[in-house]
């Protein structure tokens, strides 16, 4: 078997730390659009004649983010992401009505929105 050298080793991790930078660079890019999303489901929720697909829509993109943003090392927004997804499901699972299960994860959306708003800034300065 032949040894890895330590300057191979070195390198290859810095290729990776770089296509992950690129990764998480871009995942932050589009947080502008789903965060627009986000606004508009939350406006569907208290607009519309059934809520539930918006809160549905709302805890699908709070699962997809919570699994991604972890991964990249957005600790916070992976964290924040997940409680809402947790909410929601546990809700729905719960056969709570949607507006129950609004009142319930308003908050958390307000909460992850601002986390978005929060790297977006951070990502132009």
């Amino acid at each position: 078997m032949m040894a890895i050298s330590q300057a191979d080793d070195s390198s290859e991790n810095t290729g990776i730390d770089l296509v992950i930078a690129r990764i998480r660079k871009d995942f932050i890019a589009r947080l502008i659009e789903r965060s627009l999303m986000l606004e508009s489901l939350k406006a569907e929720v208290t607009s519309s004649q059934q809520p539930e697909r918006a809160i549905s829509a709302i805890g699908e993109m709070a699962h997809k983010m919570a699994g991604v943003a972890a991964t990249l090392g957005l600790q916070r927004l992976g964290k924040l992401s997940m409680q809402l997804d947790d909410l929601i499901g546990s809700a729905r699972s719960s056969g709570q009505a949607a507006s129950q299960t609004w009142l319930i994860a308003e908050g958390a959306v307000e909460d992850l929105l601002d986390e978005m708003e929060a790297l977006l800034d951070q990502s132009e300065s």
